[in-house]
């Protein structure tokens, strides 16, 4: 931290530490009392919150919901007097940036979220890059607004639920993430293993520590032996993940848009599930179109009619996607239209091949004026940029 601060330092604090004997330079804490009785200790830790805020990036393995805190608790510090608003800018914008590549292309599709909303979003896409090809696995749900604890999880499920504002939650389930095969998301705990030993034991120490943070189980609240867990909207067991058909039945009963803040609705609700969908960006262009500026007024056309029905329809009938084999190579099809890229990921084990994940976006307007060579060669580009974390270090075709 030492040898990093001087480099954060600027304006007059620079000129401060420039005035220090060599040998104070070096040592921290004199480091500390200069610029503390230069500014006022306020007004330093302020600055220094600041410095920490623009400098700080997510460590190795750091939790997604335990980086944006942090990430939070600093700027707190260093603008304690601003509005939620202001604050939210700045955090959206040092997030977008600290997080990796796959993560940052999602959260820039979709532009209208708030700083809580970015964070549940790339956590849950965190979790399910993360959720390989295990056996077994649990998941335990903390549910802030109960007073017990309840987990489900497929061989041996617990949930939990108790009354914790988020910020409390966060730091009582934060002793939870350093566990190997145990992933925290807000109140939700998933547990992955691959044999019934492992599992256990992952278990037990999970139980450990939540007694440890003072909460507590509700025994009528467990549920065991279950085939399969319902997690962030989806359905994951050891065939893969689909759409939780629960969530699904709220688009399958979407009815006919009136207006533009119903198609945005159901655009976003479907967009959820954009990766269970090829060419999901093809098909829902016709409703993009409708949202674009310039409409003086809603106009609901027979082509975004089709393109309304058609994404209802390939929704329900989502196929499930296999999980990835890290030590298998990926195939990679890409193809691209003269309004958008599509991209499928796959694998070949044995005699079949799995499909991974499904992904496409929309031409911008001056792309849609490329040629078709030009677009085909965007799409590769575009897709292997896309699933870049997937593909780093492992064989692909």
């Amino acid at each position: 931290m030492l040898k990093r601060l001087p480099t954060l330092l600027s304006g007059k604090a620079f000129a401060v530490f420039e005035r220090l004997a060599a040998e104070a330079k070096e040592d921290y804490k004199t480091l500390t009392k200069a610029l503390t009785a230069a500014f006022g200790g306020d007004t330093m830790g302020k600055h220094l919150a600041m410095m920490a805020f623009r400098s700080r990036t997510r460590k190795p393995d750091e939790d997604i919901q335990v980086f944006a805190y942090n990430l939070e608790a600093l700027l707190r510090r260093a603008m304690p007097k601003s509005e939620n608003g202001d604050r939210d800018v700045l955090l959206q914008q040092q997030f977008i940036e600290r997080v990796p590549t796959e993560l940052k292309r999602e959260l820039l599709q979709r532009p209208s979220m708030s700083y809580e909303e970015m964070v549940a979003v790339a956590q849950q896409l965190d979790l399910a890059s993360q959720i390989s090809s295990h056996q077994t696995g649990s998941q335990v749900n903390l549910a802030s607004a109960s007073d017990n604890l309840q987990t489900t999880t497929r061989d041996q499920p617990l949930v939990a639920q108790l009354m914790e504002n988020v910020e409390t939650l966060t730091r009582k389930t934060g002793a939870l993430l350093s566990i190997k095969g145990c992933l925290v998301f807000m109140d939700d705990i998933i547990i992955f293993s691959d044999t019934g030993e492992e599992r256990q034991r992952i278990l037990d120490e999970v139980f450990r520590r939540i007694r440890a943070a003072g909460l507590k189980i509700k025994r009528d609240k467990c549920q065991f032996a279950q085939e399969s867990v319902k997690f962030l909207g989806h359905i994951v067991s050891a065939r893969g993940t689909e759409p939780d058909s629960s969530k699904v039945e709220a688009v399958r009963e979407f009815a006919i848009p009136t207006s533009l803040t119903d198609v945005r609705a159901f655009v976003g609700m479907a967009s959820y599930y954009r990766r269970f969908i090829k060419n999901f960006a093809d098909i829902a262009a016709p409703l993009h179109d409708l949202t674009k500026g310039g409409q003086l007024e809603f106009c609901w056309t027979p082509v975004a009619d089709k393109a309304f029905n058609d994404l209802k329809s390939r929704l329900c009938s989502a196929p499930i996607l296999s999980l990835p084999d890290f030590s298998v190579p990926f195939t990679i099809y890409t193809d691209a239209s003269d309004f958008g890229l599509g991209a499928v990921l796959s694998q070949r084990r044995g005699e079949n091949e799995y499909v991974i994940a499904y992904a496409s976006r929309t031409l911008t307007s001056a792309e849609k004026n490329y040629s078709t060579t030009e677009k085909e060669c965007l799409a590769i580009v575009w897709t292997v940029n896309y699933w870049r974390p997937y593909l780093l270090g492992t064989p692909l075709t």
